[in-house]
């Protein structure tokens, strides 16, 4: 199984990485490139989250009828 923390340490430090990348470059097209990667790698977290928050639902539902079960 995968490490959600993990994940979400890869991906900032990749974030950290292509902000500093931002910062160095020399053009406005290299700006504009690592400009589209950081949205790309911002729209990942924010696509990650609504994952892991859909999984715990399902997880938390799945309990709910377990208990509902026990009970009835």
């Amino acid at each position: 199984m995968f490490d959600p923390t993990e994940v979400i340490e890869k991906l900032q430090a990749e974030i950290d990485r292509t902000l500093k990348d931002v910062s160095q470059a020399k053009d406005i097209e290299e700006k504009l490139r690592l400009s589209e990667l950081l949205n790309n790698l911002t729209d990942s977290i924010g696509v990650y989250f609504d994952f892991l928050i859909s999984a715990m639902d399902s997880e938390m539902e799945m309990w709910d009828e377990e208990e509902e079960e026990d009970r009835g």
